[in-house]
């Protein structure tokens, strides 16, 4: 008697905790690979200029909020983080042009200046920028 309790009791919280609701399914489904491309070539195109949360959302087609929510939940981080990595990533690839001046380089990158391009970078890449052009030579 004792385990056959057990298991209704197993079953109700599997049917309260377990599965997902029809919404959440939906809500998660609406956020597909063809969108993440559309939003990742916008970044590509635009890393160098102010990328705004409402421009990837409309290049999406979803609102604001539910975009900001959506990237969140499938990429892993929120929107303007993605954009930060991507520009030091992007910086990263300017880096191994010696002779480009680090002030450049940030701007090119679309940071403001280059002390927002060096805490960016070693808070996303967690080295400086020195120590990584040191490991470039």
């Amino acid at each position: 008697m004792f385990e056959s309790l057990a298991r209704v009791f197993l079953i109700k919280l599997i049917q309260r905790y377990g599965v997902e609701r029809d919404e959440e399914r939906a809500f998660s489904a609406s956020f597909t690979p063809r969108h993440y491309k559309r939003v990742l070539d916008h970044v590509a195109a635009h890393y160098s200029g102010h990328i705004t949360l409402e421009d990837m959302a409309d290049v999406a087609g979803i609102s604001p909020y539910h975009f900001a929510r959506l990237f969140k939940r499938t990429i892993g981080q929120p929107p303007y983080q993605f954009v930060m990595a991507y520009r030091v990533e992007q910086a990263k690839k300017l880096m191994a042009d010696r002779t480009r001046p680090i002030a450049d380089i940030a701007l090119a990158c679309g940071f403001s200046d280059q002390v927002h391009f060096s805490r960016v970078f070693k808070r996303l890449s967690g080295t400086t920028r020195k120590a990584e052009e040191r490991s470039l030579l």
